[in-house]
């Protein structure tokens, strides 16, 4: 994820107006019981990756980063037609409760919006994610 708290549209188009005050979090997970490669927990945490036991605590760390930040726009690119389909998809197969978190309309604790079958669901799924968050997919652009 890369966010940036004082983002300002009118500001001028420069890298460096764009680069100052960004954030950027990063996690991992090891496959199964596989080690990381040697020296990698100091390479990671040097780089400010955060390491995570397991799917659904990486899951539940992401969730409580789109949480603590806040955002108003979520930029991606093939948003609605990937990106929030596969977290879904992920939220959905390790039984996170805190789905409803990614957006900030406050829903019942149901089930997470999810793809059923082969075909994907697309707009509805990644809007029922994101409820009451703007998205900006730049592939639809």
């Amino acid at each position: 994820c890369t966010m940036h708290p004082r983002l300002n549209a009118d500001a001028p188009e420069s890298d460096r107006d764009l680069r100052d005050g960004m954030l950027q979090w990063s996690a991992v997970r090891r496959i199964d019981t596989r080690p990381f490669p040697r020296d990698a927990e100091q390479v990671l945490a040097k780089n400010g990756v955060v390491q995570c036991p397991s799917e659904a605590a990486m899951l539940n760390a992401l969730i409580a980063q789109i949480q603590q930040f806040d955002p108003d726009v979520i930029a991606a690119h093939s948003a609605y037609g990937f990106d929030l389909d596969v977290l879904a998809s992920r939220l959905h197969s390790q039984h996170i409760q805190g789905w409803q978190k990614v957006g900030r309309l406050r829903r019942p604790k149901d089930r997470v919006p999810h793809l059923e079958g082969s075909r994907g669901a697309g707009f509805w799924v990644g809007a029922s994610l994101t409820a009451g968050r703007l998205v900006c997919d730049v592939q639809l652009q």
